[in-house]
């Protein structure tokens, strides 16, 4: 075979070609998840390797032999692989919603702005998503803000975003706030939810009033309503379906200075542990910062 001291323009439209078909095998995965694990997804992916694989050689004449010296020691190491790992990372995100706490949150239309977004991303026409006149938003991080411009961007005619601390406290950027203020969303500060009236269905949202004091947050003894035929809770995400056997603290993972959790060969970073800025940049830090840790551990 000649040796080629460049890429010609065959190898170069293979090349593109395959990453155009990585990319597009992750976009597809995305899009068509409905909550598969990874290793779900992993082995459709091996699936099809394995079937261009298969296709590759068929074009190029080399028969398939799998005999006993090659077939049993792959699929020995593959259950192997299967049965037992020296360390796992952990970098799962919040799946769940807090809830208010009031015992008349479950009637209709009062929902997680988390869900609200998500099918807003989702949806291939916005006009046939259902929104209501008057929307209560509680919270005061980015979800609350995104699902309250959102709101009004569908036509909802009065939308209120709704926080229990003071706007110098609101997780949301000033600049984000000032956005949903140009948009048409009321931001009220300093209340917090106290009652959800309706019947079946949600009628008015009831909030107290509150003051920071030297024993924390109280409330003041005034309270008011706001009319809602929709209400979306955005008050911090939880973690769901954390394994049993694993310390938390509050209600994430609890995770050592290198990530390391309570179990020795199990490490977490990103939104599921406990700990650092919620930011990607910290996500990514942690990540970086766990790979060094089972490094050095594996190598003892």
């Amino acid at each position: 075979m000649l040796a080629k001291k460049g890429v010609d323009a065959q190898g170069i439209v293979f090349l593109v070609g395959l990453s155009l078909l990585l990319a597009f095998n992750q976009i597809v995965i995305k899009v068509t998840n409905q909550g598969f694990q990874p290793v779900f997804a992993a082995g459709i992916r091996s699936l099809g390797g394995l079937l261009l694989v298969w296709v590759w050689m068929r074009w190029r004449g080399i028969p398939i032999c799998l005999t006993r010296r090659v077939l049993l020691p792959g699929l020995g190491l593959g259950l192997l692989f299967s049965f037992d790992h020296d360390a796992v990372f952990l970098g799962m995100g919040l799946g769940g919603v807090n809830a208010l706490g009031l015992p008349s949150e479950q009637i209709d239309n009062v929902e997680n702005a988390v869900e609200f977004i998500h099918e807003l991303r989702q949806s291939e026409n916005l006009a046939a998503l259902e929104i209501g006149r008057n929307i209560v938003v509680i919270g005061g991080g980015m979800t609350a803000v995104d699902a309250s411009v959102q709101a009004k961007l569908l036509g909802a005619e009065h939308v209120h975003l709704v926080y229990r601390r003071g706007r110098a406290q609101m997780n949301a950027s000033l600049y984000e706030q000032d956005l949903a203020a140009t948009k048409g969303v009321n931001i009220i500060a300093n209340a917090e939810p106290v009652a959800v009236h309706g019947n079946g269905a949600v009628r008015e949202v009831e909030f107290a009033y509150t003051r920071s004091s030297e024993k924390g947050l109280e409330r003041t003894g005034e309270t008011f309503r706001l009319a809602a035929d929709q209400v979306f809770k955005a008050i911090g995400q939880t973690l769901h379906d954390a394994p049993a056997d694993l310390t938390l603290e509050g209600r994430k993972i609890a995770v050592s200075q290198n990530g390391q959790t309570s179990h020795p060969k199990v490490w977490a970073g990103g939104d599921c542990a406990a700990g650092g800025d919620d930011l990607t940049v910290t996500a990514v830090a942690q990540g970086r910062d766990a790979a060094e840790s089972i490094h050095q551990t594996l190598m003892g």
